[in-house]
């Protein structure tokens, strides 16, 4: 028997299961039970568990503006440790985004620039470590000035360097001139401005109102010899009690908005994905794998994965080593290439899917996997670009979508609406696949979205399930 007739009668095997097998007898049985042809889909899962590590994809760091109402004066706030602190810093300043993309939690950096480059650094660090270092740092280079704030602030200043520690961590500020004093109080304001946050907000009233009258009042004050950054909040506040700022700049009675910044939300959606194709290849090590690039749509490029329950091919004497896998390399890349052809029908599946869990709570999730990440925000009728806006705006549309019958949704004008603002690219970068299983009747899905392991199976017919 030629290979070609095998070749041919090992497929009919796999997409006929009541043509008689031709080849030598399997050693292990085909699941021909309907009914239960998913029974071994936990079976795959299990033999899985516990081998994958589930993060977010991004560790948080987050830009937007802090304005105060009715006043001119607003700030870029930037948010560290998913938006544990955050620190603000004069919107005449333009910020590179990309410059903080492998931040983590014990170190990181930004550079920012205004005709010229600044580059903040982090690290965590004991203060006893920190002090060590400033007393080596004497020994070669002049030490400008020193001091502790009211809130515990510990700053050095170098010739060509600020030190800052507050919190167990080291921030090191540099590219700034003391010979431009407007610029040298903009840099030591925007290291004092680091402030835990209040649900991912800056809510010291009283900081805000001494970063504002400092900034404001540093040059005057300067010239009579008082360094108003050595001030105390309460007695600066107090000084200027009776003043129209002190009433305007204030986190009282909602005095300020935080928007949104766009050129930030349209550069992380942007950050594409590798274009690059690799080939489809078998492999057989005690089971059948395969190499190579796999898309699913929004449920992920997979680049590896493992081949189940062929055992026309696996188990025939017939075939070689290499002709079987040159046989479950054609069934791989048939099966992409039929995943490719409905690769907008999935799409479509796994957005009901997903989207009605979210919308179960959406405000919470909201919050939780930032939706801002993945949605055209400059697209909404919006009056301001605000968290706010845009939280309410979905929030309407999604209790609207809630109403509608399963079998009208795709069709409603309140789901297309809803899809149109909907970034597909962006939403995929918070799906990280992990593992896939193909066989003959259905294909296990298995990836970290969002941080939580999520298993879905493809059916023959390509109807996504959560599994």
């Amino acid at each position: 028997m030629n290979t070609d007739i095998l070749e041919q009668q090992a497929m009919n095997k796999i997409y006929n299961h009541e043509a008689p097998d031709e080849l030598k007898d399997s050693k292990i049985p085909e699941n021909n039970d309907e009914q239960n042809k998913y029974d071994f889909v936990a079976k795959i899962l299990e033999s899985h568990e516990g081998n994958y590590e589930l993060k977010k994809m991004d560790y948080g760091n987050d830009f937007s503006y802090l304005k105060i109402k009715e006043n001119p004066w607003q700030w870029h706030l930037i948010k560290f440790f998913d938006s544990k602190y955050g620190m603000l810093l004069s919107s005449d300043y333009l910020i590179n985004y990309s410059s903080t993309k492998h931040n983590s939690e014990v170190e990181g950096m930004l550079s920012f620039q205004k005709e010229k480059e600044y580059l903040l650094e982090y690290r965590r660090e004991s203060l006893e470590d920190f002090e060590r270092q400033m007393l080596e740092l004497k020994e070669v280079s002049k030490c400008l000035d020193t001091f502790k704030t009211d809130r515990q602030q510990i700053f050095y200043e170098y010739q060509e360097f600020i030190y800052l520690y507050q919190d167990n961590y080291v921030w090191k500020l540099s590219g700034y001139t003391r010979n431009d004093v407007t610029e040298y109080y903009q840099m030591y304001l925007f290291l004092m401005s680091l402030e835990p946050l209040i649900q991912r907000k800056y809510q010291n009233n009283k900081l805000l109102k001494y970063l504002y009258l400092v900034e404001k009042n540093a040059m005057d004050y300067l010239y009579k010899g008082i360094d108003l950054k050595k001030r105390t909040l309460a007695s600066l506040t107090e000084e200027f009690q009776q003043t129209l700022d002190v009433v305007t700049v204030s986190l009282d009675n909602n005095c300020y908005i935080e928007l949104l910044d766009l050129d930030y939300l349209l550069f992380r959606r942007r950050k594409g994905d590798s274009k690059e194709e690799i080939p489809i290849t078998i492999y057989h090590k005690i089971s059948w794998f395969f190499e190579g690039t796999f898309k699913l749509g929004l449920l992920g490029k997979f680049i590896n994965g493992e081949l189940l329950e062929y055992n026309s091919i696996f188990n025939s004497t017939e075939l070689s080593e290499i002709e079987r896998k040159e046989l479950l390399k054609k069934v791989v890349i048939e099966k992409k290439e039929e995943c490719l052809e409905k690769k907008d029908y999935l799409n479509a599946q796994f957005l009901k899917l997903f989207f009605r869990k979210e919308f179960e709570n959406i405000e919470e999730s909201f919050e939780k996997n930032n939706w801002l990440t993945f949605f055209k925000v400059e697209s909404m009728p919006i009056q301001e670009l605000s968290l706010e806006e845009v939280k309410g705006l979905l929030i309407i549309l999604t209790n609207q979508i809630k109403n509608i019958q399963a079998e009208d949704l795709e069709e409603s004008k309140e789901w297309k609406e809803f899809l149109s603002y909907l970034d597909y690219s962006a939403l995929r970068k918070n799906m990280k696949p992990l593992y896939l299983t193909i066989t003959p009747l259905f294909i296990v899905v298995e990836c970290n979205l969002f941080g939580e392991k999520k298993n879905y199976v493809i059916t023959e017919d390509y109807q996504v399930i959560e599994w």
